[in-house]
């Protein structure tokens, strides 16, 4: 995910690598939590603040705990939940983030690449 003073841009990679020299008969196992962003820009501007909703679905066996954690741009700009959220299996829950730069002269413009983590 990047920020731009001025926008957010999400780029999580949902991808995974698979060695295609290796022959398998059982498909590779999936991931059993999913995290997803409702845009792919969002923009911000020092001063301001964006709120981002994020769905995050279980789609294991089991019912899991979670919580957001962001990296990659200070702590001072962003507010979590900061609890733990239950996540039924099948199920899933929003949960709430805000972003706020401050009006600052020493505030970075432009792109500001960070991370979206979900804790489990």
């Amino acid at each position: 995910m990047e920020l731009i003073t001025g926008a957010i841009t999400p780029a999580l990679d949902m991808t995974a690598e698979l060695d295609t020299a290796v022959e398998t008969t059982t498909p590779p196992p999936q991931e059993s939590l999913a995290l997803f962003l409702p845009d792919d820009k969002i923009a911000v501007n020092p001063g301001e603040q964006v709120d981002l909703k994020v769905e995050v679905v279980n789609r294991g066996q089991r019912a899991d705990r979670v919580s957001l954690r962001v990296q990659g741009i200070p702590s001072t700009w962003v507010k979590t939940p900061g609890e733990f959220v239950t996540v039924l299996p099948g199920d899933s829950v929003q949960m709430s983030m805000v972003i706020q730069p401050p009006r600052q002269r020493r505030t970075p413009t432009g792109r500001q690449r960070l991370r979206l983590e979900l804790v489990s």
